[in-house]
């Protein structure tokens, strides 16, 4: 079987080899992730949509400048985190607090559990944690990154990763 930087390859060799069809498979594979990272780290969802129509597009334009295909995936969330956190730093999501340095927002974890269940408490949790703490929770636990790929999405160091990724583990498990 297949690993899935060898599907991307094989996809977009096709496309440069004019297959009209190769596009749509890559973006079949990887709208509805790509959905999901992008409202987890813009908190009000609402801008999602917009960011990987966004990111699909830039990808998809210059996509003959990739120059390893089998890395599409890191390449495309990158374009998108890009895009995200281009918004964040412009306030045009209008979240509050998301680009401090403080681990949670306002809300104690008390006030969000008198607000729901556990998995509300937990998915209220997930949302009150900065953008940089969220984001590291979502590629590793939602979208089952390594390390590795974490590291080389974010531009940072292995050892940065592990330990953001503790830190944020932390607060959830003591909220």
């Amino acid at each position: 079987m297949q690993n899935s930087g060898n599907i991307d390859s094989a996809l977009i060799q096709r496309h440069l080899e004019g297959d009209p069809l190769a596009l749509g498979e890559l973006d079949r594979r990887y709208r509805q992730r790509l959905h999901r990272y992008c409202a987890r780290l813009l908190d009000g969802r609402t801008r999602a949509e917009d960011i990987v129509q966004i990111a699909l597009t830039k990808a998809f334009l210059s996509i003959d400048t990739l120059e390893k295909p089998e890395s599409f995936y890191t390449w495309l969330f990158t374009i998108a985190r890009n895009e995200v956190y281009g918004i964040l730093r412009s306030g045009a999501d209008a979240t509050p607090g998301v680009m401090t340095d403080d681990i949670f927002d306002s809300d104690t974890p008390f006030e969000i559990l008198e607000r729901g269940n556990t998995a509300d408490m937990v998915n209220n949790c997930l949302d009150r944690l900065s953008v940089s703490y969220r984001e590291i929770i979502v590629l590793r636990h939602f979208e089952g990154l390594a390390y590795a790929e974490i590291a080389a999405l974010t531009g940072e160091s292995i050892s940065a990763v592990e330990s953001r990724l503790y830190k944020a583990r932390r607060a959830l498990a003591q909220h």
